[in-house]
């Protein structure tokens, strides 16, 4: 690794959510990057590090927010992404978690596994040691996963206008398929027509990605790009930022796999989350078919932010769809970050807490989203919530 080309501004530490709870310049995109580089740039880099930098790489949200805010372009996100990776992974999820994700075939087979189990048992949380994670709510496991058979959409309503013809594949997720089925579901309301859901496919592998596991994280890539390389898809519709953020990395993860890198660039170019594509192909509900829909606020959830162009698209379709009903809210980071809510509990949930005082400033009554893990965290914490708000992805105002 080599040393950055960080003028120590500190432009970074007003957008990093880490530091604006801790206030500790080590907590910081600033120190974290002058702990790496005298840490860890110095010497044969064969050393284990100390407990104070292991601390520090798994202090960090790879929200992007410090990255997009450095004026010399300093990627802090990539640089402990890289020495996680360098002196060994996160290992809050036991190993074997991600062989089974990253399993041809036993999507399915887990599937009819978990429909036998009875709701809130929460056996499957045992197993993979998440139960004792201090902070975190246990959502119940959907009896039918969305990858659970073959799926088309079923409403009937003809694809019209630009997307009239297009062939539109599905990512789905872990999240959306083993709790928010009712996402998908959305989806295939709101676009009508027929759209598919390829079986096959896997994690994206952001978790492994952003955990430091990259053999791991080329092994989901390489396993999703031959699922999608068969479908040759006009478009990938996925309902979370994260896993399309992820779609655009694996031509980065593969580089050096000549066979599935002009595949896996294709893909990052196909890939919409869900609302910019609603947008690009104007297949929007109209304010009378969404009137019993209450005010409402959005989440811009990070990587919509910094790697997917920006909120601004999702913002300009609420006000289209609910003139009116949409109030915009401060952005910034929810708490999520994958790993870091279960490794960091106290921290993850005072962030999220600042969330929702901005979210009650707006007097909104729904809170809206776009990625899989800020709508397991927004939920989880308004489910602690006497009064908080209902928490929705954007695709299930359809489901009202």
């Amino acid at each position: 690794m080599k040393k950055s080309t960080c003028a120590r501004c500190g432009a970074c530490l007003a957008a990093c959510p880490v530091y604006s709870m801790t206030k500790h310049e080590r907590f910081g995109p600033r120190g974290k990057n002058m702990l790496l580089d005298t840490a860890l740039s110095a010497g044969t880099g064969a050393e284990k590090p100390s407990a104070a930098v292991t601390e520090t790489l798994k202090a960090c949200l790879q929200c992007g927010a410090c990255s997009a805010a450095c004026p010399a372009g300093v990627d802090v996100r990539g640089a402990i992404r890289r020495a996680r990776e360098h002196n060994g992974h996160d290992c809050t999820v036991p190993s074997w978690v991600w062989e089974v994700l990253a399993a041809r075939g036993l999507t399915p087979f887990l599937a009819r596994i978990i429909s036998g189990f009875p709701g809130g048992s929460g056996i499957i949380w045992r197993l993979t040691g998440l139960s004792g994670q201090e902070g975190f709510t246990m959502p119940d496991l959907a009896q039918t996963p969305a990858l659970s058979s073959d799926r088309a959409c079923t409403s009937g309503v003809p694809l019209a206008g630009k997307s009239a013809g297009l062939k539109i594949s599905v990512f789905v997720g872990c999240v959306q398929n083993y709790l928010y089925p009712e996402v998908v579901e959305g989806m295939f309301k709101w676009f009508g027509g027929r759209i598919s859901i390829p079986r096959g496919q896997i994690c994206c592998g952001m978790p492994a990605f952003s955990s430091g596991d990259r053999e791991k994280a080329l092994k989901f890539a390489l396993r999703n790009i031959s699922v999608f390389r068969e479908q040759a898809p006009d478009y990938i519709l996925t309902g979370c930022a994260t896993c399309a953020s992820m779609i655009r990395n694996w031509a980065g993860l593969v580089a050096d796999v000549p066979e599935a890198h002009s595949t896996a660039v294709e893909l990052g170019e196909k890939v919409r989350e869900f609302s910019r594509l609603a947008w690009e192909l104007a297949v929007i509900p109209s304010p009378e078919d969404l009137a019993d829909v209450e005010r409402v606020t959005f989440h811009a959830p990070c990587h919509q932010r910094f790697e997917l162009g920006g909120a601004e698209v999702t913002e300009d379709l609420l006000q289209k769809m609910l003139p009116g009903k949409f109030t915009d809210m401060t952005r910034e980071c929810c708490g999520q970050g994958g790993l870091f809510s279960l490794g960091h509990p106290e921290l993850s949930g005072r962030i999220l807490q600042k969330r929702f005082r901005n979210c009650r400033r707006t007097g909104a009554t729904v809170l809206l989203t776009t990625c899989s893990g800020c709508l397991l965290q927004l939920r989880a914490g308004a489910g602690s919530m006497e009064d908080g708000p209902q928490i929705l992805h954007i695709a299930e105002l359809v489901n009202k």
